[in-house]
């Protein structure tokens, strides 16, 4: 979830000095995800992933983290707040990063004392050593072109968690998604009638989903949003970049909740350990 930053600064909030704190000047990256996290972004997912969802999601996390009250923890591309604002409710000292400006400001309407911070996610602005936890949930990863850009979010997820500390990673299971491959998909009608429909590639020797999407209100012409594109690993090699950061991996389930992976789980969810 990333966009460019004002010039010369990309904190979106500073409550006086923290451990949260960014240092100013970082030029940010521009790639499909400076445009695919806008307003568009929270009309589409919005109604999949708020309320009910959101609310068992941050029970489930909660329960694999296992942290007494006041433990450090960065929800890695926190988007609206959706999980990082009631873990900050359970008691945890929580701050939210991402990059984009409008799913920022929506977690700032949610959680007006969740500190956020805008920055990209292969630099931390974090000190070593300094959390209890990192989360990294809802396929919030694979965003790069370059493999070594995304090994290089492992490392400094590993950078900035204490000896012992836990990162709770939720990503597409690759081999469900190649088992149950749908090339084009046309939901529902939302509430206010619009009709969204999503076409798949799938690249095998590169292992890159790319989805583009269709959307026709109920009363004018039909335009494209934003498409998207995500390196999907299989868990073989996520096992592996988690090793090579110095993560060692405990736990592979089927969903927050802790349940079992199976061949059909739509989603992995991978808790390992800072070495």
């Amino acid at each position: 979830m990333v966009s460019a930053g004002p010039a010369g600064d990309d904190v979106i909030e500073r409550s006086g000095r923290g451990w949260w704190q960014r240092q100013r000047g970082q030029a940010l990256p521009v790639a499909w995800f400076d445009d695919f996290f806008d307003e568009d972004y929270l009309r589409l997912f919005g109604p999949y992933v708020e309320g009910e969802r959101a609310t068992a999601e941050s029970a489930g996390v909660l329960r694999l983290l296992d942290l007494p009250p006041g433990a450090r923890i960065l929800d890695l591309c926190c988007g609206q707040a959706r999980h990082a604002a009631p873990l900050r409710a359970a008691g945890l000292e929580v701050v939210g990063l991402d990059l984009s400006a409008t799913l920022l400001a929506a977690a700032r309407s949610r959680d007006h004392r969740l500190p956020l911070l805008r920055a990209d996610m292969r630099a931390l602005p974090l000190a070593d050593c300094s959390l209890d936890a990192v989360v990294n949930l809802f396929n919030a990863f694979g965003y790069f072109a370059d493999e070594d850009d995304n090994a290089q979010v492992l490392r400094e997820v590993a950078r900035v968690l204490r000896p012992g500390g836990r990162f709770v990673q939720e990503v597409h299971h690759r081999d469900a998604l190649v088992r149950g491959w749908e090339p084009a998909t046309t939901h529902p009608p939302y509430d206010d009638g619009l009709v969204l429909r999503e076409s798949r590639d799938w690249d095998a020797v590169r292992g890159r989903h790319t989805v583009r999407y269709l959307l026709t209100p109920p009363n004018g012409p039909a335009r494209e949003g934003t498409p998207h594109t995500l390196r999907v690993y299989t868990l073989t090699e996520l096992a592996a970049l988690h090793d090579e950061a110095g993560l060692g991996l405990q736990d592979v389930h089927g969903d927050l909740s802790g349940g079992p992976l199976t061949i059909d789980s739509s989603l992995a969810t991978l808790v390992s350990v800072r070495r």
